[in-house]
């Protein structure tokens, strides 16, 4: 269901830039028939290739996976710092056993990113009270 989604929005995104599917697929670096079954959402993207997505169409990750691009709201209806910290750990415990370490690293770092503006949107609501 999330990978329709997530398709939907990237073909979207790719129509409303004026994008072919080949230009697409050439600065990706994937065939357009991997492309085309993405866009379907018959097979999902990996982070580093949702954050390619998010990059060159110049949206949020929280826009591709979710459709809402208001970290505020996403953050208020679904993550607090406890969950952040919880899934930092989970993380890192799947770091000791994915073979793939740089895509867990790069799903880490969007992570602490995440947190790092939690924290900072704290911050600034605590100033603006």
């Amino acid at each position: 269901m999330i990978n329709k989604e997530i398709g939907q929005r990237i073909r979207k995104l790719r129509i409303s830039h004026g994008i072919s599917m080949d230009e697409l697929s050439s600065k990706l670096g994937i065939t357009q028939g991997f492309l085309g079954l993405v866009e379907r959402g018959e097979r999902g993207a990996s982070v580093r290739r949702l954050v390619a997505f998010s990059e060159i169409f110049n949206v949020s990750l929280d826009y591709l996976v979710s459709g809402k691009d208001n970290p505020v709201a996403i953050m208020g209806n679904t993550l607090n710092e406890h969950n952040l910290h919880k899934y930092a750990k989970f993380i890192k415990a799947l770091s000791e056993y994915s073979s793939d370490k740089n895509e867990v690293d790069l799903l880490f770092d969007v992570l602490y990113s995440q947190l790092n503006l939690f924290h900072f949107l704290k911050s600034q609501n605590g100033q603006n009270e």
